[in-house]
Parts: C-alpha cells; sequence; structure tokens
C-alpha cells in the first residue's frame, strides 16, 4: 500500500461499485466522462477492464456523482488498489495523488532499464 493514502471507511453497497446499479442518468455520464478521457487508466495506462471511480464516494458527496471533476478512470486493479486502498469499504481521498506517483515509479524503473 502507499503511505500517503488517508483511509476514509463508509459504508458501500458492494454489488454496485463498478456503477451497473446506478440509475441512468450516471449510466449516461459514466459513458460521456469515457469518451471525453479515453478508456485508460490514469495509473497504469491499461486499456482493459476501465473503471469509473468517484474521488470522493457517491454515498458522502450525492451531490457530486455525475461531476467529471469528481470522476477519475482506473483499471479494475488500480480500483481497487489505488481508489480503495485494497477494499471497496474505504476510499482513497488522494487517488490522485497516487496516481501521479504510480506513474512517476513507472517512469523512473523505465529510465533505469534503458540506461
Amino acid at each position: 500500500m502507499l503511505g500517503f493514502g488517508r483511509l476514509k471507511r463508509h459504508y458501500m453497497n458492494l454489488a454496485a461499485h463498478d456503477g451497473a446499479s446506478l440509475n441512468w442518468s450516471w449510466q449516461r455520464c459514466r459513458r460521456a466522462f469515457l469518451r471525453k478521457v479515453g478508456k485508460i487508466c490514469v495509473c497504469c495506462n491499461a486499456k482493459k477492464k476501465i473503471e469509473v471511480h468517484h474521488i470522493l464516494p457517491r454515498n458522502t458527496r450525492p451531490d457530486l456523482t455525475t461531476m467529471f471533476s469528481n470522476l477519475i478512470a482506473l483499471c479494475k486493479g488500480c480500483h481497487l488498489r489505488i481508489g480503495h486502498l485494497g477494499s471497496y469499504y474505504t476510499y482513497n481521498e488522494t487517488v490522485e495523488l497516487a496516481c501521479w506517483y504510480v506513474r512517476e515509479i513507472s517512469v523512473l524503473k523505465q529510465n533505469k532499464k534503458a540506461s
């Protein structure tokens, strides 16, 4: 786990973590968001199994459910590990910083291999 993630616990319907059971306005928002940002994980650049993560959870800030500024595209693995710190009962308030950190570490590793 990344040491700078702030662990927050919250109630969440695990069956709906990918947004499947949410209303039609969320489904439209999700599709529009993925069209805008592209179907690519902002942490690891994966192009498969992309999910839309709410930076601040729907149950704590329902007013931000469909706001693009509260959304981030993550692959399924990063969604659980980075967005929820390993448990869908938690969330990471610093998910954007954590993704930046993961990308920087990846670049450093690639540069080290090249030299």
